[in-house]
């Protein structure tokens, strides 16, 4: 289902990974080894060796969608759709480690003048990061109580962000929905953007 029927066929070859000598077989094992074998192989582009883990996915929910949903389509639209998800997906990999850098660098210096929360209160800090160039962003927060000890934290990236602003706003926002749905109440909020604290202190007064 993954590599010999006639549609896995069509989308192996317009993918431009390299067959083995007489074409994949029946074993599962044999061809999984070939296409781990050919990430090592120097003469390979780069773009064709990241682009197989996205073939096999989407092999899979179009043989599923065929046939629990009886839904044809087009091998040329899902090359498209491919290649489309793992571009943005590495692309989401490489805004992720710019962000990390600069919330590590960011948490640094909240930790440096932390201010502990009134017991039996928690802290939750949260840092988001915004790239203009590529319009995404990295979120973090993390939640400590009055003794600094950390006791959750989470981070992700979005896309389609358009400004700083929006940025800060959807950082908190999640911060804030994350930690309901862990059931933690009387929480702190603290936030380095000092545009969304005014904004929220105009808000609430």
């Amino acid at each position: 289902m993954l590599f010999t029927c006639s549609v896995p066929r069509q989308i192996w070859a317009m993918s431009d990974f390299p067959f083995l000598e007489n074409g994949f077989g029946e074993s599962v094992y044999a061809n999984s080894d070939h296409l781990l074998t050919q990430c090592k192989n120097e003469k390979l582009h780069q773009d064709i060796k990241k682009k197989f883990p996205w073939v096999l996915w989407f092999i899979w929910k179009n043989r599923n969608n065929f046939f629990f949903e009886n839904k044809s389509f087009d091998t040329r639209k899902v090359m498209g759709k491919i290649t489309k998800e793992m571009e943005m997906w590495f692309l989401a990999q490489k805004v992720e480690e710019e962000c990390d850098a600069e919330l590590a660098e960011n948490h640094t210096k909240i930790v440096k003048r932390w201010r502990p929360p009134p017991k039996p209160w928690l802290k939750c800090n949260v840092g988001s990061v915004w790239s203009e160039e590529k319009q995404m962003d990295g979120f973090a927060w993390v939640l400590r109580d009055e003794e600094g000890t950390v006791l959750l934290h989470s981070r992700r990236s979005w896309m389609a962000i358009k400004s700083k602003s929006e940025c800060s706003f959807r950082c908190l926002t999640w911060a804030a929905e994350s930690l309901i749905s862990h059931g933690v109440k009387r929480v702190v909020f603290a936030a380095g953007d000092s545009d969304l604290v005014g904004a929220l202190s105009r808000l609430m007064t």
